[in-house]
C-alpha cells in the first residue's frame, strides 16, 4: 500500500484479532530496562488525516494487555519519504 493511500483511512486493530502487528511495550524498572510483546489481545487506531505535502497528520490510541493496563494516545505527523533504491549487487 502507498502510504499517499492511508489519508483520510482509520485502521481498527481489536482485542479480539487472531494476528495483528507486534507491538513491544519498553519500560525501565530502576536500571534494568523490561519489554514485554504483543501480538494479539490488544486494541489499536490510527485515523489518517489529509495529505499535506509529505506529510499525513494523524491520531493514535493503544491500549495493551498488560498487568499494569498500558496506553498511549495522542496526535502525531508521519513524513512521506521515498524508499532508498536498493545497492548494486556486485
Amino acid at each position: 500500500m502507498r502510504p499517499e493511500a492511508l489519508a483520510g483511512q482509520s485502521l481498527n486493530v481489536t482485542t479480539n484479532a487472531a494476528t495483528a502487528a507486534r507491538v513491544i511495550l519498553g519500560w525501565k524498572e530502576g536500571d534494568q530496562s523490561l519489554k514485554e510483546t504483543f501480538t494479539n489481545g490488544y486494541a489499536l487506531r490510527l485515523d489518517f488525516g489529509a495529505l499535506a505535502g509529505n506529510r499525513i497528520p494523524g491520531k493514535i490510541y493503544l491500549c495493551t494487555a498488560d498487568a499494569k493496563n498500558s496506553y498511549l494516545a495522542g496526535v502525531f505527523n508521519a513524513e512521506i519519504r521515498k524508499p532508498k533504491p536498493p545497492k548494486p549487487k556486485g
